[in-house]
């Protein structure tokens, strides 16, 4: 016989103990490869969606309103932004979210009034609307759902066309 090398289990062991050295190799680091795209870690669960960066509406509530409108006006309002296809949340927010803030206010005729800002992540002041509170004084001082669904009602198709 010649000078070479027989295996007793033929060519196809021989194969596969070549394949399995390889396996056990380690991958080479690839230094100028471009990143591998991962799941985005920077959404933030509500409820039923996600709201991702650049996206979504964070309802910040109205400074000067009775704690019981402001309460029940913020999650009213985002629960008809969302009716309206804009990711809006009451309770979460991201680095990316423009916010919605408001002041209440009287007008000249003593009427009270609500002052939203929709200020970008920028905190560039990008919408302003008033908008007249129905009822008189005790309805704004009783404030509840019943006051903010309406505020919400009037308020959620003109903000949306803000945004």
């Amino acid at each position: 016989m010649g000078a070479g090398l027989v295996s007793p289990f033929g060519a196809g062991a021989a194969a596969l103990a070549a394949a399995a050295a390889l396996a056990a190799c380690e991958a080479r680091p690839r230094v100028f490869a471009p990143p591998v795209e991962t799941a985005p870690q920077h959404l933030i669960d509500i409820g039923d969606f996600a709201l991702a960066d650049k996206i979504g509406v964070f309802v910040v509530g109205v400074d000067g309103a009775p704690e019981a409108l402001d309460s029940a006006l913020r999650p009213a309002l985002a629960e008809r932004l969302i009716a309206l296809d804009i990711a809006a949340s009451a309770t979460s927010a991201n680095r990316s979210s423009y916010l919605l803030e408001a002041e209440a206010g009287r007008a000249r005729n003593g009427a009270r009034i609500v002052s939203w800002r929709l200020i970008a992540a920028d905190d560039a002041v990008v919408g302003l609307m008033d908008q007249a509170v129905p009822g008189g004084p005790a309805a704004w001082e009783r404030g509840g759902p019943t006051l903010a669904a309406a505020l919400a009602a009037d308020a959620a198709p003109r903000l949306a066309a803000l945004i």
